[in-house]
């Protein structure tokens, strides 16, 4: 009994061996034993989705998270939230917008998550080319306010400060003629 109830243990540990030596196809092929082995067990998919994001296959890494969310509810927001920040370090603002949007829908009290979602936003700001005023995509204010207000003095603060004054200000677009030096 002890030897079966081991099994998912044993084949999970070596996919993630698999994983950290790059062997993708031996790692998806023994995390889906290991999945097999234990039905129940949502890590299994957020691992696999990792493998995925790092092969390049967004749409199956995704598939993974969000099945690994619907297993484990109360760990939802942290599975979203690690398939945005993969989304987000690969430069795929919309893919981490959307995981980082998920993770604090489903905990708005995850104050990473928030600072996360306003930080992938601050990747779709636009400017008005007439008045140098800078225009947030929506949400982005309130996802930073709502990281300040969560987390006031976080390792993230000064950096949330910093992206809601530039959200909230504007760029000279004018051209000044600099001065001619006295001679």
């Amino acid at each position: 009994m002890a030897k079966t109830t081991n099994i998912p243990i044993v084949l999970g540990r070596l996919a993630e061996a698999y994983y950290k030596t790059k062997d993708y196809p031996k790692a998806i092929e023994t995390y889906q034993k290991a999945m097999a082995a234990n039905p129940t067990e949502a890590a299994y998919h957020n691992n696999l989705g990792n493998v995925y994001a790092d092969m390049g296959k967004s749409e199956d890494a995704a598939a993974e998270f969000k099945k690994a969310a619907e297993m484990d509810p109360a760990r939802a927001a942290s599975y979203y939230h690690t398939y945005g920040a993969i989304m987000y370090n690969q430069g795929k603002m919309d893919e981490a917008v959307g995981a980082f949007q998920k993770a604090v829908q489903v905990d708005p009290a995850y104050a990473e998550g928030q600072f996360m979602l306003g930080r992938a936003l601050m990747g779709k700001l636009d400017m008005d080319p007439k008045t140098g005023k800078i225009i947030p995509a929506p949400g982005t204010i309130e996802a930073l306010e709502a990281y300040l207000k969560l987390e006031p003095a976080g390792t993230h603060a000064a950096e949330a400060q910093s992206m809601l004054q530039t959200v909230q200000g504007s760029v000279d677009t004018s051209y000044k003629k600099p001065k001619k030096a006295k001679s």
